[in-house]
This record gives structure tokens, sequence and C-alpha cells, in this order.
């Protein structure tokens, strides 16, 4: 995605064959690696019509962005032509679940995505709005181009109904870009402004810079560490390994901590929901292992899952507890079934 900014940039100021080419390869590329950063594409086609104007449509050039761009995909994820029936299949069930969103997912995609900025990015983030917003007024041509994937990109999948991490990452490093336009217009702002104070300007807009490297900084610190510790799925594992007995029929489902296949008898309990008491006893379930990973998400929002909440509810009385871990502040519940 940067490639494809960078090379839009070049058609913008120069106007070479090549960089519409290598704009497009790049483009393609993008959407080879992930779907929706086909998104990128956008950034090649206003770099060209912002120098050509709407006579653009009759230079060849801009056919070359798309040439190349469906080259590279096809070169890439060739499947895409050798198998169609099922990566048209594939990429529907994926916009569905795009467009449907995911059990236990809740909230608005917009916001949330704002929160993960402001929790994550913090400076970086509003730099970034700061140098979109001052393209903007001053019409700066480069920097609209530069700004229009991380923009376009938020927007898009902010229209749909499921929301992750993983989904937003791919806008940070354009992101960064533009608040690193901000920060180097506010240097030259200073120092036009305050020329006698050049070192002051200097020093504090690179504390500012130092600031708004250290808070996500500090944040990945806190995370990292708190994977680096014991958490519940492994102190249940240890204690399954040595408190239930060889050739006992577990249930788990997804998030659980890893049981033994080779030791114990494994029912796979289909996400996202548990299932009725009479479904473990047919299938001959003696332990239970439930995951907040999957139950987590159900009780931390009542409002909005109070279905979701009975049927784990109602599985939990029924059933007879064992134990339950909270090591690294996530919880595993493991059930005995109760007595005939």
């Amino acid at each position: 995605a940067l490639l494809t900014i960078w090379f839009s940039l070049r058609m913008h100021k120069h106007g070479r064959t090549g960089d519409y080419i290598l704009a497009g390869i790049a483009a393609g590329l993008t959407a080879a690696s992930k779907y929706n950063g086909g998104m990128v594409a956008l950034v090649p086609v206003a770099a060209h019509f912002l120098r050509t104007g709407w006579r653009g449509w009759k230079d060849v050039r801009i056919y070359l962005v798309a040439a190349a761009a469906a080259l590279a995909f096809l070169l890439t994820t060739p499947y895409a032509v050798l198998d169609f029936p099922a990566f048209s299949r594939d990429l529907i069930q994926a916009k569905n679940d795009y467009a449907g969103g995911w059990p236990g997912f809740s909230a608005v995609p917009f916001t949330w995505y704002l929160s993960y900025l402001w929790r994550h990015e913090s400076l970086p983030a509003l730099a970034a709005l700061g140098g979109l917003l001052w393209a903007a007024w001053k019409r700066q041509k480069d920097a609209l181009i530069a700004g229009l994937f991380p923009l376009g990109y938020f927007l898009f999948i902010s229209a749909f109904r499921y929301y992750n991490e993983h989904t937003l990452l791919h806008l940070l490093p354009a992101l960064h870009v533009m608040a690193a336009l901000f920060f180097g217009w506010l240097l030259k702002m200073g120092q036009d402004r305050f020329p006698s104070r050049k070192l002051l300007v200097n020093a504090s807009l690179g504390l500012l810079i130092a600031a708004a490297g250290l808070i996500p900084l500090i944040t990945t610190i806190e995370i990292q560490a708190s994977v680096l510790q014991v958490n519940s799925r492994e102190t249940s594992r240890v204690w399954i390994e040595e408190n239930i007995p060889p050739g006992a029929t577990i249930a788990i489902e997804s998030y659980s901590p890893y049981v033994d296949p080779q030791k114990y008898h494994l029912v796979i309990v289909p996400p996202f929901l548990p299932k009725e008491l009479a479904w473990y006893q047919e299938n001959g379930v003696q332990f239970l292992v439930f995951s907040e990973g999957m139950y987590g998400r159900y009780f931390a929002d009542p409002a909005h899952h109070q279905a979701e909440i009975g049927l784990y509810e109602q599985l939990f009385t029924a059933l007879d507890p064992v134990k339950i871990f909270n090591e690294g502040d996530y919880e595993i519940r493991i059930y005995r079934m109760p007595s005939p």
C-alpha cells in the first residue's frame, strides 16, 4: 500500500509511464495480500486526475494502471481464475461475514475503530487527522493523495458490521505518513513564525514526536508483558492433565486450553453457542471446559445478548462445577456432567 502511494505521488509529480505501471503493480499486490486493501487502487486514480483533470480519461496510461494491477493480482492469486467457483464462493462468504457481523460483536464499527486508534495510537492518530485537515485547507494535492487511502479505507471498513484489530492495521503505515507530514508542517510553521527561536521550536516538536512514539510503545510493552504471563489456559491445561483420568470424554469450546487428544476423547462444541444438556449426554461427555474467549463476549454486553447469556447460565446451573481458573485475567470453567 505504501509503495502504491509512493508511485502515485511520483505519477502526480512527473507523469512518467513507468510510475503508472509500478503503481498498478503495487496496488495489485496489495489486493492480493488483503482483498479489502484493494481500496488503495483509488490512490493512483486520484493522482492521475489531479494531474490531468477530467481529460485524463483519454490518457491511456490510466488503463495501464488497471492492467498492471490485474496482472499482479492474478500472478500472485492464480486460483482466482484456475478455481474461480471456489474463489468466488469464499469471497462472497467473507463479504457476508463482514456485512452480517460476528456473534458477540455489538459495537458500532466506526466508534470502535476510533476508540481503538485513540487507545493504541493516540497522538499519531490526532496528528494524521490534523494532516488531512491541513491538506484540505491548503489544497496540498500531494498530501491529499497520500491521505486518501487511510481515510477511504477507514470509512470503508466502518461501513461493515464486523470489526477487529487486524482489519484496521493495514491503514496504520499510511496514517503514520500523514502524521509525519503534519509534524513537518508544524516545524516549518514554527520556524517561520519564530525565526529567532528555532532551537526552542525544534526541541518542542522533538518532544511532541517522542511522545507520539512513546505512547504506543508503552501500550505495546504492556500488552506483550501480559502475553508472557501464564494465564488460566495454561494452568487449567496442567490441572486437567493431573486430575482428569485418561480416557475421559471432555467437551471443549473454542479458545479453551489444549487437551491432549491422544489421552482424552474430545468432543468439539461448534461455535458460537453451547448445546443443550441432552446433546452432551448423547455424546457421552463427562467433563465440559468453557472459555471466556467464547462466552465472555456475551457476558461483557448483557444488554444485547440476553438470549446467549441465558443459554450459558442454564447450562452452568444444570452442571456440577469442578474448578474455575482466573489467572492472567482470563477465565476457564470446568464442569462435570451431573449424576443420572
